[in-house]
């Protein structure tokens, strides 16, 4: 979707309105602006409205150095050639070429015929031909007379008619249509919602500034009474882009199949995700941190329950415990089971007993 905007103020007339501070400015049709009423917007119609336009507006306002100054915008169906790039994981577009679209009187739609496609990164010229081909199997109707040249799609139905130079056939990707029941849509929802017969008012109260009320679009659009050319011509360009952005996302699906481009270098790019990552790495830290904690508290030599060497003292008997009864740290212990040399002796009353052997 595309726009445009031009400063009509040349064409306001002055009005008169007794009773008011202000005389109020009119501009066809019946857009009057006085003390109260700090803009008023009217649908664009009769000889001014273009019909390549979708949806066209005037409006007049005060600005706040107590000028007026009127202006006209207009929307627009128009073909958008993209260009894009992705650098760091980033797609970055901008567009290569804009052609405005012409109104079809067969269809009430808008269609247009471009010269030149953009095939494989590679602009290709559109040639049309007098008969369908393998390639220009779209018709669109021809004329020399530029008052006259409405066209219309046809899918290459056999047709008299297409024999004797009336039409022009076309690539599909050559010929651009926007039908009538989304112009009309889109005009109805602009004339009747946003931009239809509204004015902006400007409520005085002697305690406070003047405040603008009303649409909220509106408010914006007047700027604080400090709209011009540029600043009207950014609040449409941001309309249109919306409009274009929403077409590109839920319009009429496109062929798919793979973007063709150039690939200037490779690079491998590795993503890591640290909020999935800091549990596992948490629980790893304090492993460790127990771990080196349990070996500080733990570096005491000592006996364990598990030591073979407890278990063998256990069941000596009372004279070999006597005589070894002094050796109470591990270190010692171990010293004294390379020396002693044992035998298992059953003494009657209490068992079976390790005894010191001869």
């Amino acid at each position: 979707m595309c726009y445009s905007c031009f400063d009509i103020n040349a064409t306001v007339k002055a009005g008169s309105l007794s009773g008011e501070a202000f005389l109020p400015f009119d501009i066809p049709p019946d857009a009057a602006i006085e003390y109260e009423v700090s803009m008023a917007i009217r649908p664009t119609a009769g000889a001014s409205r273009d019909s390549n336009m979708i949806f066209s507006f005037e409006s007049l306002m005060w600005l706040d150095n107590g000028n007026h100054w009127a202006f006209r915008c207009s929307l627009n169906a128009c073909v958008k050639t993209y260009g894009a790039n992705i650098s760091e994981s980033t797609l970055e577009e901008h567009v290569l070429d804009t052609q405005p679209m012409l109104y079809d009187q067969r269809s009430e739609g808008y269609i247009l015929a471009t010269n030149r496609t953009l095939r494989k990164s590679v602009w290709n010229d559109c040639e049309s031909t007098s008969w369908r081909t393998n390639t220009n199997n779209i018709a669109y109707p021809f004329s020399t007379d530029p008052s006259s040249n409405y066209g219309s799609t046809f899918s290459g139905q056999d047709d008299p008619e297409y024999n004797n130079g009336s039409f022009q056939f076309y690539p599909t990707d050559c010929l651009w249509s926007y039908g009538y029941n989304a112009a009309y849509a889109l005009e109805a929802a602009h004339r009747r919602q946003f931009f239809n017969v509204r004015n902006l008012t400007t409520v005085h109260d002697d305690s406070y500034a003047p405040q603008t009320i009303d649409p909220a679009w509106l408010v914006k659009l007047y700027n604080g009474g400090r709209a011009n050319i540029e600043t009207v011509n950014l609040y449409m360009a941001g309309l249109a882009e919306a409009i274009t952005a929403n077409m590109r996302e839920k319009g009429e699906p496109l062929p798919s199949g793979d973007a063709e481009s150039t690939t200037h270098r490779s690079q491998t790019c590795i993503g890591a995700r640290w909020a999935w990552l800091s549990l596992p790495a948490a629980m790893l830290v304090l492993t460790v941190i127990f771990l080196a904690v349990t070996i500080l508290q733990t570096r005491t030599p000592a006996a364990w329950k598990s030591s073979a060497t407890a278990l063998l003292f256990h069941g000596f008997d009372d004279a070999t415990r006597k005589v070894q009864r002094g050796a109470g740290d591990v270190y010692r212990l171990k010293s004294v089971v390379g020396d002693i040399r044992a035998r298992v002796k059953n003494d009657g009353g209490d068992g079976w007993r390790f005894v010191k052997a001869q």
